[in-house]
């Protein structure tokens, strides 16, 4: 079960997910070459918004990450606004899911790369479903076998999705929160974050360079 229709470069389709919500949810990779994909303004800005992180289409792909015109297409509780959809994975390398009144959903992060003219909280540049809580990113790049073996000693935490990719992508092994006071679940250490750190050496913390406006960061 996931999110992104899985192609390859001859042959781009769509696929439904259909999740606990009861609907199906229409989505598609990021391709430039098929008449499929989200419209071409919407990849434009897509392509605008990750190259500012050092990332392309291709890499968005590689990762799982997809564009679409209409984030509520694929949740309900999203803006009906172009967006870019961050499907999130477990430590065990299994998607990463809430429950909620029952049912267990899919989780993923939306960045919106329109403004959504709501007041917060769908005003703001991202979005998650409600009641998802915390979830913490592991790009598909970072190698999670190695992070829990004895492999890889060292790793960086940094804040957003974008980062977490760019930084893996350079071969720096790095993992995403949603924000700076994001790793906590029930008031301990989250558990998939303390898997992922119990064997590494070093931690790297490297958040944004709002350290005057974030009592968080201070």
């Amino acid at each position: 079960m996931t999110y992104a229709a899985m192609t390859s470069r001859a042959n781009v389709r769509r696929e439904g997910v259909t999740g606990a919500l009861g609907h199906t949810t229409k989505t598609t990779v990021f391709r430039q070459d098929k008449s499929e994909v989200c419209t071409s303004r919407t990849l434009a800005l897509a392509k605008s918004d990750l190259a500012r992180s050092g990332l392309t289409l291709d890499d968005a792909e590689r990762e799982g990450i997809f564009a679409v015109d209409d984030a509520s297409s694929v949740n309900p509780d999203f803006a009906a606004k172009p967006a870019i959809i961050f499907p999130f994975r477990r430590f065990d390398g299994r998607p990463a899911t809430f429950e909620r009144d029952g049912n267990m959903l899919l989780m993923c992060r939306a960045r919106y790369l329109a403004h959504t003219g709501l007041l917060p909280p769908k005003g703001r540049k991202y979005d998650q479903p409600a009641g998802s809580g915390v979830q913490i990113y592991f790009p598909r790049s970072l190698d999670l076998a190695a992070l829990s073996g004895e492999d890889m000693t060292d790793v960086c935490i940094v804040e957003g999705e974008k980062k977490a990719v760019a930084l893996a992508k350079a071969g720096i092994p790095c993992i995403g929160l949603s924000g700076v006071d994001c790793f906590r679940q029930g008031g301990a250490l989250h558990p998939d974050l303390e898997a992922a750190l119990a064997k590494c050496e070093r931690v790297y913390i490297v958040f944004d360079s709002d350290i005057a406006t974030k009592p968080g960061i201070q």
